[in-house]
């Protein structure tokens, strides 16, 4: 499998994956399609649905679960209420295996049920309109909308090879226990873990990885996990971050973040909104070169693409309290 091979799969994928879910057999793909499909989501630009059954080993019931992700953080989002819940089912068990003579082994098994689904995003469809567009130029190509600049990005290659990652989201959609019964309402839930810290993280740890591997979803090369596993995803470099002094912001920079802060983080203001919010102060134009400079020092971000809105990340919203406007 060559990189001509994957960039073929890529561009073909893109113009025959759907707007509508669809159902697909991951395992009918071949090996440049499945590498393809994973990029093509870690990129933003493809949505998928899994449905997996989770069993404990001597624990009943399994629960059935399934998820949407996105993104190269979206399958750990997605498991966020999946970890939450489990915890609830099988904490106990799990503490007492790890204290076993057989500690050292999984309890965990993950399987799909049934066909995956696909759909391209909002950012997708936009990518492959451009595919029928050729950049007028070879450096061109690395802000017009075209078939190379689409292929890059996918793909972090030429003037894309060092592009931000794609953060993306994910939900859990529906979780049932194996007898059918729900147990967890099918939107979009965000629980923390408020067992003791260092187990609920060794049981996040131990499911997230095994989950993924499960899904084939685990790749040998850094930044482009459609879900960096347990110990090095998103939220441990925001931690890590907070650690960290701030980075030194202009006045127009710290005004635009705490306006960013008066969002709620579940919302997305384009940059016209936050111009609205800040009553005039800056222009769109002074606005919108701030949003990318907050996004580079890893104070925003945009989980839904370029098109789709921004937010600060959470060490941007520990940030804004202290500092002054």
């Amino acid at each position: 499998m060559t990189t001509t091979d994957v960039a073929a799969a890529v561009e073909s994928l893109l113009r025959s994956i759907p707007e509508r879910w669809a159902d697909f057999d991951h395992d009918e793909l071949s090996a440049a399609e499945q590498r393809a499909v994973f990029l093509l989501v870690a990129a933003g630009l493809v949505e998928r649905r899994i449905g997996v059954r989770g069993e404990f080993a001597g624990q009943a019931p399994a629960i059935e679960f399934t998820v949407d992700a996105t993104g190269e953080y979206g399958l750990v989002e997605a498991m966020e209420s999946v970890v939450a819940e489990t915890w609830t089912m099988w904490g106990q068990a799990f503490v007492a295996w790890k204290v076993s003579d057989a500690g050292a082994s999984t309890p965990f098994r993950f399987t799909r049920t049934g066909l995956d689904r696909w759909r391209l995003t909002e950012q997708g469809v936009t990518a492959r309109d451009d595919l029928g567009v050729d950049a007028p130029s070879p450096g061109a190509a690395a802000f017009v909308g075209s078939r190379q600049r689409a292929l890059e990005f996918v793909l972090r290659a030429g003037h894309q090879s060092n592009r931000p990652p794609v953060r993306g989201e994910g939900r859990l959609v529906e979780m049932k226990s194996g007898d059918g019964q729900d147990r967890a309402p099918a939107s979009p839930t965000r629980v923390a873990l408020a067992n003791s810290p260092e187990l609920a993280a060794a049981f996040r740890d131990l499911v997230v990885p095994t989950f993924a591997e499960a899904l084939r979803l685990v790749d040998s090369r850094p930044g482009d996990h459609e879900a960096p596993a347990g110990n090095s995803d998103g939220a441990g470099r925001e931690d890590s971050a907070q650690d960290a002094a701030p980075p030194p912001l202009t006045e127009n920079e710290v005004a635009v973040l705490n306006t960013l802060a008066k969002f709620d983080a579940s919302r997305l203001p384009s940059v016209a909104m936050i111009e609205e919010e800040m009553d005039g102060r800056l222009s769109r134009r002074a606005i919108q070169p701030i949003v990318v400079r907050l996004i580079e020092l890893g104070l925003a971000e945009r989980p839904r693409g370029e098109r789709g809105g921004v937010r600060l990340t959470l060490a941007g919203r520990r940030l804004a309290p202290k500092i002054a406007d």
